[in-house]
């Protein structure tokens, strides 16, 4: 409700389709049809969102959390954690440079497929013997 209340306030409500949970299917369809995946988590553990928006083909503007840059390599910016108008610089300037946006979308797909679940399950079975 907050939320709602806050876009209600800065007229933004037709902006914004707040979607709520959705199942597994309806997520792929959403992450398909966006152009940048944003996450303004603080407080971001391994980040599983991320890489499933990754492997969705999508870059990632994000704080700079530490998480991202010892897994994450490519596909993704950050910026200054609490640093809102970076977080919108950057989320403006991927919008408005489609080569930029394109080339960041790729290399989020090729590290996204270094975490496939097979092949992360192969390395996990050779360490284990």
């Amino acid at each position: 409700r907050k939320i709602e209340e806050q876009l209600s306030q800065k007229d933004l409500v037709s902006t914004f389709e707040l979607l709520g949970f959705l199942d597994k299917d309806k997520v792929y369809d959403v992450l398909k049809s966006a152009k940048v995946f944003l996450c303004p988590d603080h407080e971001n553990g391994w980040g599983l969102a991320v890489c499933e928006a990754m492997s969705s083909g999508l870059p990632v503007v994000s704080y700079d959390l530490d998480i991202f840059g010892s897994v994450y390599k490519k596909g993704y910016t950050s910026v200054p954690l609490y640093d809102t108008k970076s977080f919108a610089d950057e989320l403006l300037g991927l919008l408005n440079d489609e080569p930029r946006r394109k080339k960041m979308a790729k290399d989020a797909a090729d590290q996204a497929r270094q975490f496939d679940h097979d092949r992360v399950t192969a390395k996990l079975v050779e360490y284990i013997k």
